[in-house]
């Protein structure tokens, strides 16, 4: 699990490789989910299961997936570990949307620089807690209306 106490950062090395660090030295490499028809399978399919992973891809990932129509994912792992390896941390992106998650705090967050702040206040709780998911499914409704509407105004 990572440690930290109030904030998160993902720094770009290159290309779409991430590094994750946070305020108490905990530090994650990413690699982007590429070349793939079934990229939230595939995502799935490296993952460590438990029940805090299917919830971040059932309420988080799936929902927001299905409002964006596509998103990046990345495999998150620590180094000389493998992207099975237990970790609570969640990472996609839809151009400069970006979702992150661990099992305490979930974070959408709008920035398109090449290092990210996660700051806890900005949290919108653990995907454990029926509120966060609500809240995260009302965010979802709300990002395919307008793009429902969008698409609308350019047929």
């Amino acid at each position: 699990m990572i440690r930290y106490k109030n904030k998160i950062s993902l720094i770009k090395t290159r290309a779409e490789e991430w590094v994750i660090e946070s305020d108490r030295g905990s530090k994650y490499l990413t690699s982007q989910i590429t070349n793939t028809t079934t990229p939230i399978t595939d995502w799935w399919d490296k993952q460590h299961p438990s029940e805090l992973r299917l919830w971040q891809k059932d309420a988080l990932i799936k929902s927001l997936f299905d409002a964006f129509g596509e998103m990046d994912l990345f495999t998150v792992y620590k180094s000389g570990a493998g992207y099975s390896q237990p970790h609570d941390i969640v990472m996609a992106r839809h151009t400069d949307i970006w979702i992150f998650a661990t099992e305490l705090d979930t974070w959408i967050v709008k920035d398109s620089s090449s290092q990210v702040w996660l700051n806890k206040e900005d949290s919108l709780g653990s995907i454990l807690d029926r509120t966060t998911r609500e809240e995260i499914y009302k965010i979802a409704d709300a990002i395919k209306t307008t793009n429902v509407r969008y698409a609308n105004n350019y047929k």
